[in-house]
């Protein structure tokens, strides 16, 4: 397998774009695209103006690289404000969620076992209109095995990955494959936990997400949405779409069946070998992700009118879903 040495971004040295990457070529989808050759290229006068801001900011860290301030810029339409305002949220629920932004070893026998259990996928080819889509699911359903922070831990790992390997995308695209979940699974979902995730994806990703579809659609489902639409923010509850396995081609509309692995009936490499092909991504990106948890926020510095995160907990939500009322 040939590898590719990435760097991060070529147009300074400063701390971590002088990591570099090996991302395995088999992993890569359609030529990935550098962050000054998308759309409207994000200038040098832009990442310019943008880390003079960041450099006045006292508690957000100043050594963010280059990289990802374009990265920022491109997914908010190269609105300063808006780029400054997400890029606050991202480091600061980074900050505020330890369980998943820390100890990101992808060689940590808990991560390594993660991949045991399911697969967290990029599809190597894009969707007609350009966007990435993901695909999670159970492969082993034991639910005694599964861990539920692991899991979003390492599925927001495979997200920065592909984010180093592909630089700024239309967007994103999520799906999640029910079949194998059971009401075991459901009750070690850990509340506040999800909250920061999804607050994370819906506030503080240098990136669109487009959609997100549920595929074979247990029947508890609708009571799991009960609680969790209302951590979701108007536009985000408009993205989510959920099939059942009679209305699979509905979901081929957003996602082509060619693109899907060997197992839904695909072209795409069956999912054992996307698995480990990502499993050796995240491995190469070891250094990377040492480095990356120096950048965090220090809340005793912000500045009054600066709105942190609020936590979770703030807003009472602990424990899990094991109370779930089957009912």
């Amino acid at each position: 397998m040939v590898l590719h040495v990435v760097q991060v971004l070529d147009v300074s040295a400063r701390s971590m774009t002088d990591v570099a990457v090996a991302v395995p070529s088999a992993l890569r989808g359609k030529k990935a695209t550098r962050v000054y050759g998308v759309q409207r290229a994000v200038q040098p006068h832009e990442i310019d103006i943008f880390r003079t801001w960041l450099k006045q900011q006292p508690h957000l860290p100043h050594d963010i690289p280059d990289e990802t301030l374009a990265m920022f810029l491109h997914s908010q339409n190269h609105s300063l404000e808006m780029s400054k305002l997400t890029l606050d949220r991202s480091y600061s629920i980074r900050t505020a969620a330890p369980e998943i932004f820390l100890d990101r070893d992808p060689f940590a026998p808990e991560l390594q076992d993660v991949f045991k259990i399911g697969y967290y996928s990029p599809l190597p080819a894009r969707c007609p209109d350009g966007v990435v889509a993901f695909l999670c699911s159970i492969k082993d359903n034991d639910p005694n095995k599964f861990n539920f922070v692991n899991c979003i831990k390492v599925s927001l790992m495979v997200l920065d990955l592909v984010q180093l390997r592909d630089g700024p995308v239309p967007g994103y695209r999520l799906i999640l494959d029910m079949k194998g979940t059971n009401i075991a699974h459901v009750a070690k979902i850990n509340f506040a936990t999800m909250k920061r995730a999804l607050d994370y994806q819906q506030e503080g990703l240098p990136v669109k997400l487009k959609s997100v579809h549920v595929i074979n659609a247990i029947p508890l489902l609708h009571q799991i949405l009960a609680l969790v639409k209302p951590l979701l923010k108007p536009e985000t509850r408009n993205m989510l779409h959920v099939h059942t396995e009679a209305q699979v081609q509905k979901f081929y509309e957003y996602v082509p069946k060619e693109l899907m692995p060997k197992e839904y009936g695909g072209d795409a490499p069956c999912q054992d070998d996307l698995n480990d092909l990502v499993k050796t991504g995240l491995e190469q990106m070891a250094p990377w992700f040492r480095e990356e948890e120096r950048l965090r926020v220090t809340e005793s510095l912000r500045p009054a009118r600066s709105r942190g995160y609020q936590s979770a907990e703030s807003f009472g939500c602990n424990g899990s879903f094991k109370k779930l009322n089957l009912d």
